[in-house]
């Protein structure tokens, strides 16, 4: 199994309900038609979990999520476990990290996040939404409201749908931790676990300051390998800091 057939079978349950507008993805009553309940309790130290019995499905979903864009997802992800891993296991739960870590150490938890990736945010609904306008978390922002997605869904979607080249890269404890980049962003990131440069945007809001509301012209060095070629260009970062989550978000395109 793959992310593409993750894909293609999110596709496929779009096209089945006939969806073609983001509002009519409502995914409690998809999640229930496909005989799987989905209802609210806590839950220590798991975001979801899921319980598969016969052919059937639950999906619990902790009552300390606060927002609704996390929610759908976590909804999202699980049903992604319940169509495409039902056979293999019977119950599984889910914490923070397994939502964020969408190609790494779990080929599992990676091919959920594309499922649920696709069902909330279907490549050919998303792309008419996408401004051609200069990256941005305002714009980003915006596509999250209409879609009802989390912020970070919606930028990892927006820098794999999106029709301006761009990377997206999360610091944690000013480090950087994960990365996704457009397939057409030209050059290449630093590696994971290398320190943020305190002169970035990021390194600035890990100095406590406020992420600037636009983004800003930064050194090349600050982020991207040294030989990198596109001379000509200047490299621009606009950064969020989403503190519930001790991490930094920091979106690059050139201009």
């Amino acid at each position: 199994m793959s992310s593409v057939y993750s894909k293609r079978t999110a596709q496929e349950i779009i096209k089945y309900y006939g969806i073609t507008k983001p509002d009519e993805i409502e995914i409690e009553a998809i999640a229930l038609d496909r005989k799987v309940f989905v209802n609210d309790i806590f839950i220590k130290g798991s975001v979801a979990r899921l319980q598969v019995k016969r052919q059937h499905g639950i999906i619990s979903v902790n009552t300390n999520i606060k927002e609704p864009g996390k929610r759908r997802f976590a909804i999202a992800h699980e049903l992604g476990h319940f169509e495409l891993h039902k056979e293999k296991s019977k119950s599984n739960i889910c914490s923070d990290k397994d939502f964020l870590n969408w190609y790494r150490e779990k080929i599992d938890e990676n091919e959920a996040n594309a499922f649920a990736a696709e069902l909330l945010m279907p490549e050919s609904i998303f792309r008419e939404y996408c401004p051609r306008d200069l990256p941005s978390f305002t714009l980003i922002g915006n596509l999250a409201e209409i879609f009802k997605t989390s912020l970070t869904a919606t930028a990892f979607r927006y820098v794999e749908l999106g029709h301006f080249p761009c990377a997206l890269i999360a610091s944690v404890d000013g480090r950087i931790k994960w990365m996704s980049c457009s397939s057409d962003f030209p050059s290449r990131i630093l590696q994971i676990d290398t320190p943020v440069h305190k002169l970035s945007v990021a390194g600035s809001c890990l100095l406590g300051e406020s992420a600037p509301s636009l983004p800003e012209l930064v050194e090349k060095s600050y982020w991207l390998e040294s030989g990198n070629e596109n001379e000509d260009l200047k490299l621009h970062e606009h950064a969020v800091n989403l503190t519930t989550y001790n991490t930094i978000l920091s979106l690059l395109f050139f201009n």
